[in-house]
């Protein structure tokens, strides 16, 4: 009975939560009174989605700070442009904005921000990737290398089909007070991203799953299948509605996030988990709220600080994870792969 709670918890964390959140807000939605405080949502809609990034969201950012920088000093000097030329780098490029605000400092924040929305979805196919394989390994499923880029360029396909879409002409984002208009695609590209998106799905079923039931007399494990399932539920709900692709597959990463850090050894798990949500709120919520009351929303007319934390954040989680989970950088992956 055990196990069979511990797989329902991980089928849930790996894309049935994500998925129930993502048919709430879609209800939700279509239910929002027009002109609702909450915009295109009711005000109820956007008070969950808060607390869920105070008590999702922001732990699991922070947990790949904490991971990449408690590390020994041979993973430091293999990962410093991650560590700390990257985070440098970004906190110059914001400040860079503030003080040419009235020039093209808002445009800096605009064009960091789209880019933020647009890696969000690369970000999401890695981990639904490197979930897939994980599931399969530790089932027994074997990948030959080619099936396993096969599964990562179809991931990579439908993530760019979904930058097509999100970056068509006359699209718009809002966040904080600042609208950035997106990139104005010709429209044909959506067409050219869904059309290769579909093919590399054909390639994914002819090239792996065929030749895998063949073979191996079975299909993928359920947790790669889940992962892969979740992946689509993160990206569709963009083409409809573009506001999900500014909060939505944050969130849903965040859920299937907390499976691997569940997985990680730690003699003091909630402990560390409370003090994310602490640290989390204070400074991604509490310092920049109080320095956007203070001044700079006088200044700039949007929630600058508070923007910017969002997505300075956001990208450099983006850099921390690719180096603490990829294969031989560290010791993560196989502590994950280590347990039951």
């Amino acid at each position: 009975m055990a196990k069979a709670r511990i797989a329902v918890t991980e089928a849930l964390c790996l894309g049935g939560l994500s998925v129930a959140v993502w048919a709430l807000l879609f209800a939700d939605l279509s239910l929002a009174p027009v002109g609702s405080p909450g915009g295109v949502f009711s005000v109820l809609a956007i008070r969950a989605v808060h607390l869920l990034f105070i008590f999702i969201v922001f732990p699991h950012y922070l947990f790949s700070y904490v991971y990449a920088y408690s590390q020994d000093a041979a993973f430091a000097a293999k990962n410093r442009f991650a560590l700390y030329v990257g985070p440098v780098l970004l906190v110059g490029l914001f400040a860079l904005s503030l003080a040419l605000w009235n020039g093209y400092g808002r445009n800096i924040l605009a064009y960091a921000f789209v880019g933020m929305v647009c890696l969000s979805g690369w970000h999401a196919a890695m981990q639904a990737f490197g979930t897939f394989v994980v599931y399969a390994q530790k089932a027994g499923y074997a990948l030959t290398r080619v099936q396993r880029h096969v599964v990562l360029g179809h991931l990579y396909t439908v993530w760019l089909s979904d930058v097509f879409v999100l970056n068509a002409a006359g699209s718009v984002y809002s966040r904080n007070g600042l609208s950035a208009p997106a990139w104005g695609l010709p429209l044909i590209w959506i067409q050219v991203g869904n059309a290769a998106a579909l093919a590399s799905l054909i390639l994914v079923l002819a090239a792996v799953v065929a030749p895998n039931v063949r073979t191996q007399r079975r299909l993928p494990p359920a947790g790669a299948c889940i992962a892969l399932g979740a992946f689509y539920f993160w990206i569709i709900p963009a083409r409809y509605v573009p506001v999900f692709a500014v909060a939505y597959p944050t969130i849903a990463h965040a859920l299937q996030y907390l499976v691997f850090v569940n997985k990680v050894p730690s003699r003091n798990k909630y402990v560390l988990y409370a003090a994310l949500v602490a640290v989390g709120f204070i400074f991604m919520e509490l310092i920049p709220g109080w320095l956007d009351q203070s001044w700079a929303t006088a200044r700039t007319g949007v929630g600058f600080f508070t923007l910017s934390v969002f997505v300075l954040v956001n990208l450099h989680h983006y850099l921390l994870d690719s180096r603490i989970w990829k294969r031989g950088n560290g010791n993560l992956l196989s502590k994950v792969l280590a347990q039951p």
